[in-house]
């Protein structure tokens, strides 16, 4: 079924960077009038909630929505940072009953993303584990010391781990709001939104070819724990029979309900993920394609090159020789 919208909540918790909250609002409302009035796009329409989470005893409450009907199950929710120092000790810290709300959202199929300090809330909720984000750089040694199971890369600004989505500077909540409309509403909508702000658009979004976002809101608990496997074990040798064991199902069974739910095979889903990675360590890096194919999941880099020409229509080398660094 085709959504008509596209859910996202932002968390307004106490000491919240409100400029985050209704900056980000602005994007994702300026993306739905471009989308539709001017580019005349036959597009889904983002839904904004603000979630008031000051409260120290109850689940957040919904404070606005931009439609008349309020979401029953966000597919994207932004914990955004707070602005009062550099210090990790000064930031908020979310209730025992807040971080139950986010995980329960984050297993139910929301994408889980953060700006900035908000990392912190994530981690807190035990779902970074195992996991690539980011964060501000000046908390790298902090984060680290106090997460050492999460994947920290503080040289991303975007930080695009499937279900989870980091930012990492006080400021790079432009670029997750961008990084968000171009995963949802494709480039012609990033750029003609950075053109009216009058902000530079990311230069990652205006690399895109085919835009693999995969969808985890689709309610198939099957389907949800495989692909949450499959992309904290994508670079690992994988066969069928190990993502049907991690989903506790048959193999025939995986199949037929990955087609139902994502329109794709579990190989096909697999391949997407390893080359997205490729495309980000080739844009990013200067390691050898051998390397890159080597860390995607590819023993052999003759199938890292057949891949990536199927899915983005570019050699690896032509890729990075338009799109590198």
């Amino acid at each position: 079924m085709i959504k008509t919208h596209i859910d996202i909540g932002l968390l307004k918790h106490a000491r919240v960077q409100l400029a985050a909250v209704y900056g980000l609002t602005d994007i994702f409302l300026t993306a739905n009038r471009i989308a539709r009035d001017e580019l005349n796009l036959d597009k889904p329409e983002f839904c904004i909630s603000h979630w008031d989470a000051s409260g120290s005893g109850s689940d957040p409450k919904l404070s606005y929505c931009n439609t008349d009907k309020s979401p029953n199950q966000l597919q994207v929710l932004i914990v955004p940072g707070q602005l009062e120092s550099q210090d990790s000790q000064d930031s908020w810290d979310a209730s025992k009953t807040c971080l139950r709300w986010i995980k329960a959202h984050y297993e139910a199929g929301t994408i889980a993303t953060s700006v900035c300090k908000g990392a912190y809330t994530l981690a807190e909720c035990g779902i970074l584990d195992g996991r690539n984000v980011t964060t501000h750089w000046g908390f790298e040694q902090d984060f680290s010391d106090r997460f050492p199971q999460i994947n920290l890369n503080i040289d991303r600004i975007i930080q695009d781990d499937g279900d989870i989505i980091t930012a990492g500077g006080v400021m790079a909540w432009m670029d997750l709001g961008l990084h968000l409309v171009g995963k949802y509403l494709g480039p012609s909508v990033v750029l003609s939104v950075s053109k009216f702000l009058l902000v530079d658009p990311p230069r990652r979004e205006q690399r895109y070819y085919n835009n693999f976002a995969p969808r985890f809101d689709h309610g198939d608990d099957l389907v949800l724990k495989a692909q949450r496997w499959m992309q904290a074990n994508f670079h690992k040798p994988v066969v069928l029979e190990k993502i049907a064991n991690a989903a506790t199902t048959s193999e025939r069974t995986l199949i037929r309900r990955y087609k139902s739910v994502l329109d794709m095979s579990p190989t096909k889903y697999l391949q997407q993920l390893r080359i997205a990675r490729a495309r980000e360590l080739l844009e990013s890096t200067v390691y050898p394609v051998s390397k890159i194919s080597w860390d995607v999941g590819y023993e052999d880099v003759n199938s890292l090159r057949k891949q990536f020409k199927d899915i983005v229509g570019l050699t690896p080398s032509e890729y990075r020789q338009r799109f590198g660094k």
